[in-house]
């Protein structure tokens, strides 16, 4: 797909409505009345004045820079969606100024309220009245780049089912007189079509959910859980050179021991193999290595069988020991990965998370205790055995175990056998 160009990405003044510049009757000077002509015609046609252009420093970086197509931005925030298309940047403005939003779109309106999703879409015109179709292809074939990205992070099971089983059979296993009868049987899901095992799972966590759904206390159980330093390590460490770390996701001499390659340590299903411990001397690159892996590994190039068609979740910890207590404890690291799993499951917090705090969440009024290392470790490890429930497998990644008291391995280790650990 091509690039329009930097030329065709056109921005005008708010107060500058697309209109017939030259003698045209239905185009007069009175703001808002444009004929009807005008409506379908190019800028060009209707001689729009390219002086009344927003000036762009982004635009003219990348014309000086030489690049002819720029790298992809992903921009995430609230998306206004509706059954109209926006032709209007006043009221863009309005809405983006009063609602946060980031973006109008129209599609999205029919499902989000139906089940849960990821709205992505590819930004092709800047919703006024200068609208032009010149970049709906290349934003389309964008969204769907970075569509294929997140769908990678989605395993699926390696063969189709022989047999599908009825959506009311599947409701009827998850239900919690029949919970701990398929509680083991690890590979049920691979005989479900995968609509029917979401649509039980959605149906479940409908039922099974203490407390009514409450954005606002998951927002504060969030935020009493992030400290300010949480990722001030991992975004110090630079990225490795290119090529230099790909030789760790190939696949050593069969002579070699399991555990000094990866690749096949990773691909083993024997499950009592889930900590892969990475040493080194100080300086050496394993923190690099470690952000290397965490940006690289790919579920379903490295991972199937480990995962055996469930989906994975990340979460990562990297301690510091010339940072302060929270950058170097086991209080810093539990509540970094409880809040890492948590804002991407949301919706097991009123079932993993203590009801004492899940009830003072819930009233704005009430100030939340502050953490303690029992109530992390518990609450983590109860997001463990939820996910494995629902065939969802977690995969750590620690860096700097060593700066974290050897004292507290057995108690952080104790009850993870169901996820994967890379400690570095």
């Amino acid at each position: 797909m091509d690039y329009p160009g930097a030329s065709q990405d056109m921005l005008f003044q708010s107060d500058y409505i697309h209109k017939h510049r030259g003698h045209c009757m239905g185009c007069s000077d009175t703001a808002g009345t444009v004929c009807k002509s005008a409506l379908t015609a190019s800028c060009s046609d209707t001689l729009c004045d390219e002086r009344q252009l927003v000036t762009r420093y982004r635009l003219e970086e990348a014309a000086n820079s030489g690049s002819k197509i720029p790298d992809l931005s992903i921009h995430i925030g609230s998306i206004g969606t509706g059954n109209a298309v926006i032709k209007s940047a006043r009221h863009r403005d309005q809405h983006a100024q009063s609602e946060g939003i980031i973006a109008f779109e129209m599609e999205g309106v029919g499902v989000w309220d139906k089940f849960n999703c990821l709205v992505i879409k590819g930004v092709c015109d800047y919703a006024d009245s200068h609208k032009s179709k010149v970049w709906q292809d290349y934003a389309a074939a964008s969204a769907a780049a970075v569509a294929k990205e997140v769908l990678k992070q989605y395993v699926m099971p390696q063969k189709l089912p022989q047999k599908t089983i009825p959506n009311d059979s599947v409701r009827e296993l998850f239900s919690p007189s029949r919970q701990d009868s398929f509680r083991d049987v690890h590979s049920f899901h691979m005989l479900t079509p995968r609509y029917s095992f979401d649509s039980a799972i959605n149906d479940l966590e409908e039922h099974s959910v203490k407390d009514p759904y409450n954005r606002h206390a998951q927002q504060r159980i969030l935020a009493s859980l992030q400290f300010p330093q949480m990722q001030e390590r991992a975004q110090k460490i630079e990225a490795a050179h290119e090529q230099t770390y790909e030789w760790v996701l190939r696949s050593q001499d069969k002579n070699v021991h399991t555990w000094d390659d990866l690749v096949t340590w990773l691909s083993s299903s024997t499950e009592t193999r889930w900590i892969y411990w990475i040493s080194g001397k100080p300086g050496s690159g394993k923190s690099t290595l470690m952000k290397f892996l965490g940006e690289r590994l790919d579920v379903q190039e490295h991972m199937l069988p480990w995962a055996q068609g469930c989906s994975v979740i990340r979460a990562s910890y990297f301690s510091w020991s010339p940072g302060n207590v929270l950058q170097k404890s086991l209080e810093g690291l539990l509540r970094s990965l409880l809040l890492q799993i948590l804002k991407q499951k949301p919706g097991l917090m009123s079932e993993v998370i203590d009801d004492m705090r899940w009830s003072a969440a819930q009233m704005p009024s009430t100030t939340l205790a502050d953490w303690n290392n029992l109530e992390l470790f518990s609450s983590l490890q109860r997001c463990i055995f939820s996910l494995q429930n629902v065939f969802i497998r977690v995969l750590f990644f620690v860096d700097g175990l060593d700066v974290v008291m050897a004292a507290i391995m057995p108690y952080l280790i104790h009850g993870t056998e169901n996820s994967v650990g890379f400690a570095g």
